[in-house]
Parts: structure tokens; C-alpha cells; sequence
């Protein structure tokens, strides 16, 4: 698995078609990995700064429209690498050993 992680940008997903699935780890929750299901009525979901992040389409495909917010010390180089569990301890330990939150808005 891949993740995405963002210290400069917070994200605001919104499905207008379809459904995905977003799994979201921040170590700093008390219940640090959720899996949240959206679709077109759920409204937006907002991602916070430092948390890992990644998002399936259902099986009929989804489009979401994102709507960040940026600060100051946002770049493109440093805010768009992606992170492989493989490559992460911390964050393979969380998949391995955590019963996720399943929230369906």
C-alpha cells in the first residue's frame, strides 16, 4: 500500500459521483486508523496536516473534487511523495496490529 502525507495541506474531498473509500492513520487520534466511506450525499471530508492518506473507487469508479488549502510553506516536491508501507515501520505497525474505524457518512 501506498499513502500520501501532507505537513502544509489540508484536504477537503468531495465525491460528485460514485463512491470511494478513504483510509486515513494519524498517530496523534486516540483511535489512529480510519477507514471512512463517501459518496455523493456525505459532504466533504476534511484530511488534516500529518495524516497519512490514500482512497479507492468503488467497483462503478468515483469522482471526487478535492478543494486543499495551502500554507506558506507549501511545495509541490515535497508535499506529493508517496509513502509504501514497506518503507515506514511506524506506519506498517498501525496496518498490522490496528482494528481500523469504519465510518460511513
Amino acid at each position: 500500500k501506498q499513502f500520501y502525507i501532507h505537513y502544509h495541506q489540508v484536504d477537503n474531498n468531495r465525491v460528485v459521483y460514485g463512491s470511494r473509500t478513504f483510509e486515513l492513520i494519524n498517530f496523534d487520534w486516540d483511535k489512529p486508523y480510519r477507514i471512512v466511506k463517501l459518496n455523493r450525499s456525505s459532504g466533504a471530508l476534511e484530511i488534516p496536516k500529518k495524516t497519512y492518506h490514500r482512497s479507492i473507487s468503488s467497483d462503478e469508479g468515483s469522482i471526487v473534487i478535492n478543494q486543499s488549502h495551502r500554507d506558506d510553506l507549501f511545495t509541490t516536491e515535497k508535499e506529493f511523495k508517496p509513502i509504501s508501507i514497506a518503507e515506514d515501520e511506524k506506519l506498517k505497525n498501525i496496518l498490522k496490529n490496528i482494528k481500523p474505524v469504519i465510518i460511513k457518512i
